[in-house]
């Protein structure tokens, strides 16, 4: 007999969403989690060009189910902000001025164990 089980998801708010995977007697099944779609997953975006971050954060609030709680052009601090404001998904790129991007995914996840990066880079070619 398949249930359901409940894990907390990323952020530790009132109301934060809650993650489930099917399971069968305690032990979870199949290749997908399911997410409370009531609550959006709250998003950063941290790029070192204003005019990239800024389209990404707009095309990002189209989806109701998404919110862009934080724009960054990445510094050391963007870990500990992660972890205030329970940030789900860090959006980045990794060449900044300011600050390496390992050591800045390093640093989110020292801060911020539970949110997810997502490295979106590009080239000039």
């Amino acid at each position: 007999m398949a249930t359901q089980s409940a894990f907390p998801a990323p952020g530790t708010g009132a109301g934060a969403p809650t993650l489930s995977r099917p399971s069968v007697e305690g032990h979870p099944v199949g290749p997908r989690w399911t997410r409370d779609h009531s609550v959006p997953i709250s998003v950063a975006v941290v790029d070192g060009q204003a005019v990239f971050r800024a389209g990404l954060a707009g095309i990002l609030e189209e989806d109701d189910r998404i919110a862009v709680v934080a724009t960054s052009e990445g510094n050391p601090g963007v870990g500990a902000l992660c972890a205030e404001l329970a940030i789900d998904v860090v959006v980045t790129d990794l060449s900044f001025s300011q600050v390496d991007g390992i050591e800045l995914i390093r640093g989110i996840a020292a801060a911020s164990p539970s949110t997810k990066v997502l490295v979106v880079a590009g080239a000039a070619d």
